[in-house]
């Protein structure tokens, strides 16, 4: 299993940047987010120096970074979540009462800032002037009025988001077009880019690959279904992409060499047999395909109908034959534990709209039954699926009816028929796209059996007579014998593959539900502290409490499974460094020693991180908290002294190594001089790998007595003459020139050092010649050392 820093772990040994990346990393897999990170780390300077330069320096790429980098994004991007949650409800009310939040997303996203500017200086952004034109498309869904009040809205939202700074992908993402456009692309070249799910992406997301990529004419693959784009703020189709092609990719080399008009895009190749769902729930879906190629022509990429081998029931649209609510005629009051045969089973699933319906569903049933929105079902395949009060909980409620239109026209009802409708208006009825295409998704995510049910018939029955008339779905009361055959058993194993795959999708709470179903201990509690991480990366923002007692209990549960990387990553969330530092380092083994250090580090516990460090033999580091205080300078020492004992410095890295020394000594031995305490800069002066260094060092600061004193210490007399000699001090240079022997060179100083001061000594006239008893002594010494050279110089 992989949660979500599973995901960002998978990748942090492959490096931030696209600079002589090593073959052995290809074929490159990886997501889109770290695709972004990539193109920034070979950015000349990244988007994110803006927001954490001082981040930046005081860390070098490794794990912990990355986390660090990673928390910080999860704090500061705005996501959709964030948009409708802490923004939207801060604007203008009179810009925002006739719009749904989704759409004014959307149009930011999508239009204003997703849109790719083939002309004209790279903004990152369309215009008012530009994005209002856009309502004269015949495909738009919304006119001038309601599109200048969408900028306002826009340009309140950027001003906002800049006051808290806080960003968006788009962001991030105009931010690398800019870099590139100005500074040029420098990283490494790729042949082919294949492209997953590519409904997902925006314009200006899909350009970004043009720069790593010069193979126009068949480096591109891209794969997805255009009726899936539920994502929040996408709009996309496949024919925007060959339009793409060519205002954006072939503008580059390609374009230049004069290949433009030689160049032909492939045309789209569409998968029309579907070996997984059966002919009844394809009709179905096709059913909804027709309704958006009518109704919104644009908005998708106009595709065959697909073909099913297989041959399974016909949707189901369930009745009651009383009030009571459906949910509660199959599952009962009872929240207590329950056996496979009351509830659903592994491969079942009820899908919901949005997270407060789920939340009541859940309450309802409790663990009963998988309960997923449609959005999180994105990805996911049930063998049975039960769509819940999809239509009783859309925001269109009677705008439904206008499907009856649509059915006169196609004459699937009589036009005789007294059935009042609202024609249809794309600037009124602009949601039925966003529902229809979330109905197509929550419609496919089953393989065999489809159940769909409403709490009303209010809002739900122009499609249910849109389905009655195609011979689409089966109508069934929903009595017990119907409830029992539509509940399955599951068997442990089956519980728990279906919590690894909610699991690697991000959803945690159904997956501890899944494997406390399956009995197994350790995976329950590994997805129930996930989803404390979860809960804490959209909570920690605005409500730090929350944020924090969620991560301090999943912090406790992974250690209690002894996960303790993850712990460590959760200590790091809450800022308690040094609690990570000591997981790194106590838990983790030598793997995980930089980590420890980086950690230690960023909580400013320097000898901790020093010690570590040099365990880790990241010398670099640890002799740079070495030089963070005195008080530490001494253990830099004894790091040194501890490499030279073990042979360190003869081995391949020496070379760094003694840089690394030679770096600390120096500024260890200058800070001590700048604080006037040379007693403490000695012993780092005596470590000079050198004395050509030592000399340097000393000589160019005046510190003569220093360097004497270092001389005499290892008995370098001739040297410490020398250093006499520059002092200026005879008498001194003459004690020296006796210690080695040079009798007759220090009898001919001393002489002359008494002769010039018996004429020019301080307040002496110069004659007669001045006696004291100084010179009669040094007079005595000068005949002593001449005896010793010889008689005839005596």
């Amino acid at each position: 299993m992989h949660d979500i820093m599973d995901d960002l772990e998978e990748f942090t040994e492959i490096p931030d940047n696209f600079c002589d990346l090593p073959h052995e990393h290809y074929p490159l897999t990886i997501t889109y987010r770290k695709f972004l990170m990539m193109l920034d780390g070979t950015c000349w300077r990244s988007f994110f120096d803006a927001f954490y330069g001082e981040m930046k320096s005081s860390f070098e790429r490794g794990h912990s970074r990355f986390r660090e980098v990673q928390t910080f994004i999860e704090l500061n991007e705005v996501t959709y979540e964030n948009f409708a949650t802490f923004y939207w409800s801060r604007f203008n009310k009179d810009l925002t009462k006739k719009f749904d939040v989704s759409t004014v997303f959307t149009e930011i996203v999508s239009h204003i800032k997703g849109a790719y500017q083939a002309t004209g200086p790279y903004t990152g952004k369309l215009g008012r002037q530009d994005y209002v034109m856009l309502s004269d498309k015949r495909f738009s869904s919304l006119n001038k009025e309601k599109r200048n009040k969408i900028y306002d809205i826009f340009l309140e939202y950027e001003s906002m988001k800049c006051t808290a700074r806080e960003f968006d992908l788009s962001d991030f993402v105009s931010s690398l077009h800019s870099s590139f456009v100005t500074d040029g692309y420098n990283g490494d070249m790729v042949d082919f880019v294949y492209i997953d799910e590519v409904q997902d992406l925006t314009m200006t997301q899909i350009a970004l690959l043009k720069y790593v990529c010069r193979n126009i004419k068949e480096g591109f693959l891209f794969a997805g279904d255009t009726a899936q784009t539920i994502a929040r703020g996408i709009d996309f189709r496949f024919e925007d992409i060959r339009s793409l092609f060519y205002t954006a990719f072939l503008e580059t080399d390609v374009f230049n060499q004069g290949l433009k008009h030689g160049v032909h895009l492939s045309d789209m190749f569409q998968l029309s047999q579907n070996f997984r769902t059966h002919c009844g729930i394809l009709r179905m879906a096709q059913s909804i395909m027709s309704l958006l190629c009518s109704f919104f022509p644009s908005s998708v990429d106009q595709l065959n109908a697909e073909i099913g081998l297989v041959y399974g029931e016909a949707p189901v649209l369930l009745e009651s034959d009383n009030d009571e609510n459906a949910i509660m005629s199959i599952f009962g009051e009872s929240k207590s534990k329950h056996g496979n045969l009351h509830g659903f089973g592994a491969e079942q699933v009820i899908l919901v709209r949005d997270d407060a319906t789920k939340k009541q569903i859940i309450d309802l049933i409790g663990k009963q039954a998988l309960v997923l929105t449609i959005v999180e079902c994105k990805g996911l395949e049930f063998q049975d699926v039960l769509l819940y009060n999809f239509f009783g909980s859309s925001p269109l409620r009677n705008k439904w009816r206008v499907l009856y239109g649509y059915m006169k026209d196609k004459d699937i009802i009589a036009h005789s028929e007294g059935i009042s409708h609202p024609d249809f208006d794309r600037s009124k009825h602009y949601l039925l796209c966003s529902e229809l295409k979330q109905l197509y998704v929550a419609i496919t995510r089953t393989r065999q059996r489809l159940w769909i049910c409403e709490n009303t018939e209010d809002y739900c029955r122009p499609m249910f007579d849109y389905w009655k008339k195609l011979c689409l779905v089966e109508v069934r009361l929903l009595d017990s014998a119907l409830i029992q055959a539509m509940k399955t058993g599951s068997s442990c194993d089956d519980w728990r593959l279906r919590g690894t795959k909610l699991f690697n999708e991000g959803q945690f709470e159904m997956a501890t539900m899944c494997f406390e179903k399956a009995g197994d201990a350790h995976r329950e509690k590994w997805a129930r502290a996930a989803g404390l991480v979860a809960i804490a990366d959209r909570a920690i923002s605005t409500n730090l409490e929350l944020g924090k007692a969620s991560l301090q209990m999943a912090s406790e549960i992974y250690e209690a499974i002894g996960m303790h990387e993850k712990a460590a990553t959760c200590y790091i969330k809450l800022g308690d460094y040094k609690r990570a530092g000591m997981v790194y380092m106590q838990k983790c083994g030598t793997s995980r020693l930089e980590d420890a250090g980086d950690c230690f580090a960023r909580a400013e516990c320097w000898s901790e991180a020093a010690e570590v460090f040099f365990k880790a033999k990241c010398y670099t580091k640890c002799f740079s908290m070495c030089s963070k205080g005195k008080q530490l300078f001494n253990l830099g020492l004894q790091f040194l002294q501890q490499l030279e004992e073990e042979h360190s410095l003869e081995n391949s890295t020496s070379l760094e190594v003694s840089a690394i020394r030679s770096k600390y000594l120096d500024n260890c031995a200058q800070h001590c001089f700048e604080c006037g305490d040379m007693k403490r800069m000695m012993p780092f002066v005596k470590a000079f790998i050198s004395m050509d260094n030592v000399h340097a060092f000393l000589k160019s600061r005046n510190l003569l007595d220093e360097l004497f004193s270092l001389e005499m210490e290892k008995g370098n007399f001739i040297e410490a003459a020398g250093i006499a000699r520059h002092k200026g001090d005879a008498l001194l240079e003459v004690k020296m020139l006796e210690k080695v022997d040079l009798f007759e060179d220090a009898t001919r100083l001393l002489l002359l050092h008494i002769i010039a001061n018996s004429f020019w000594s301080l307040n002496n006239k110069g004659w007669p010649p001045k006696r004291n008893p100084e010179k009669e002594q040094l007079l005595a010494e000068a005949k002593e050392m001449a005896k010793k050279v010889s008689d005839c110089f005596y």
